[in-house]
Formats: structure tokens, C-alpha cells, sequence
């Protein structure tokens, strides 16, 4: 999608996109893996509760949001987290580059 607006709730598999401006919003379950490459859109990603998935987010321009017990990494104007989110399961992946959106992963 180039300006599109890309919603997905309840999720459960594998997803992958790119996207030049426009939200994606995924609300994913269990042990999903998404892959999203966007320009500036924001990208926000929802997770299972306890999922645990592993996370490797990364914005040249933009900003991070992440849960409160997670810290970004930032080098310049650039932002970027690998590592997992909270959780038994230890399931799941998550990868989004982003030029200048807002990533937000909860």
C-alpha cells in the first residue's frame, strides 16, 4: 500500500507488508509473526497477553513506544529495540523498519 490504511484484528499466522504513508494497525493472538516495512505511516502492533514475542524494531527518523519495562536503543535521530516482550509462550516475532514513523508495540 502506498497511502492506504492497513487494519487486521485477531490475527493468528504470518503477515507481512510494506507501506509508504497510512496507519498499519495488526492486533495479533498467539504465535504470530509479522514483518512490516513502512516510509512514515505508524505502525502499531498489538500483542497476546503473555506472548513474550520477540521484537526487532527499528526507526531511522521516528519514535519507539514500548511497553514501560523496555528501553529503546537510540544512535542519532535513530531508535531501535531487539529483545522480547514479557511472556511464557516465547512465541512470536515481530521485525518493523520504519524511515520516519512511530512504531508502537504493546
Amino acid at each position: 500500500s502506498l497511502k492506504g490504511n492497513i487494519s487486521s484484528q485477531n490475527f493468528d499466522g504470518r503477515v507481512e507488508g510494506v507501506t509508504g504513508e497510512g496507519l498499519v494497525s495488526i492486533s495479533v493472538i498467539k504465535e504470530s509473526d509479522v514483518v512490516v516495512k513502512s516510509n512514515q505511516g505508524k505502525v502499531s502492533i498489538s500483542t497476546a497477553a503473555g506472548s513474550g514475542s520477540y521484537l526487532n524494531l527499528f526507526t531511522a527518523e521516528g519514535e519507539l513506544v514500548l511497553p514501560t519495562y523496555l528501553k529503546p536503543n537510540r544512535m542519532g535521530a535513530s531508535k531501535s529495540f531487539k529483545g522480547r516482550l514479557k511472556g511464557d509462550l516465547q512465541k512470536g516475532n515481530i521485525l518493523v523498519k520504519s524511515q520516519s514513523g512511530i512504531v508502537s508495540v504493546r
